[in-house]
């Protein structure tokens, strides 16, 4: 599918959102303590590790139910969240956000710095349990063409091959010329193939389906909307169940394993 160019679509994008905080590039402190998420999915139900959804939450979650299209802002609200988790510590706000949606079990409130540790040895810090979270080490492939003795100067003849599990391949630079053609601002701390950042772009493109829909231009959300199919199949599509499953298999935490089930769930499209 060929991507429509950014100038054909203008929409008006909204500061309301489903979920009740806005995206603030991963610091989690634009709200008040009081706030709850309002994602659609019934709060009072409680998660398993690695337990699916009942067919009930994940109609809730596909793009499709029945014919009938998910209300694009009820989604976008949902990614953001999971950028949220997925993009830095939690903080007690966010936390709450998660408890109150069944993924951290009674009594939390003492383990938020434990928490916050187990995100740094799951995402931040290399080791044997850290689990990468840039499409590039899933998706991308370094080929490097072979090179005789003489052209590399050391005597020693290189085989090529193609290389795998590498940071900043090519999925970086198609991911940036995505997000400057439609608006979106990645935080520049991030590179733009984190998983957070590609979650959070796709919420991007839902806000936009949802502005033109508000407004009755049809044309236009039909387009936005095409764009988010289009973007989640060339991006997130190709590695997030790999990402997802492990997360969700990881042995070190149980709350960021129930992260991971919510997330191979809720990101279906």
């Amino acid at each position: 599918m060929r991507a429509i160019p950014a100038e054909a679509i203008q929409p008006k994008l909204s500061d309301s959102l489903t979920i009740s905080f806005p995206i603030d590039h991963y610091g989690h402190s634009e709200r008040s303590e009081e706030s709850r998420v309002e994602c659609g999915r019934d709060s009072s139900s409680s998660r398993q590790h690695g337990t699916p959804l009942n067919d009930k939450q994940k109609n809730r979650l596909t793009w499709v139910q029945e014919g009938i299209a998910l209300e694009p802002r009820e989604r976008a609200g949902e990614l953001r969240f999971l950028a949220k988790l997925l993009a830095a510590p939690s903080d007690r706000v966010l936390l709450a956000d998660a408890a109150a949606l069944g993924l951290l079990d009674a009594g939390w409130e003492t383990r938020i710095e434990d928490l916050q540790v187990e995100y740094t040895r799951l995402f931040a810090a290399p080791g044997l349990d850290a689990i990468p979270v840039h499409q590039s080490v899933y998706t991308d492939v370094l080929r490097i063409e072979p090179a005789a003795a003489e052209a590399l100067d050391d005597g020693i003849k290189f085989s090529g091959g193609e290389f795998h599990g590498y940071l900043g391949g090519e999925s970086c630079g198609e991911l940036r010329r995505w997000y400057a053609a439609y608006g979106f601002e990645p935080p520049a701390t991030e590179m733009p193939d984190h998983i957070a950042v590609e979650l959070d772009f796709l919420a991007h493109l839902l806000d936009a389906q949802a502005a033109a829909m508000e407004t009755g231009a049809a044309d236009q959300a039909g387009a936005w909307g095409a764009l988010a199919r289009e973007f989640f199949e060339r991006f997130p599509q190709r590695w997030l169940d790999a990402f997802a499953g492990k997360v969700a298999a990881n042995a070190v935490s149980v709350f960021y394993g129930r992260v991971g089930a919510y997330l191979q769930d809720a990101a279906l499209c």
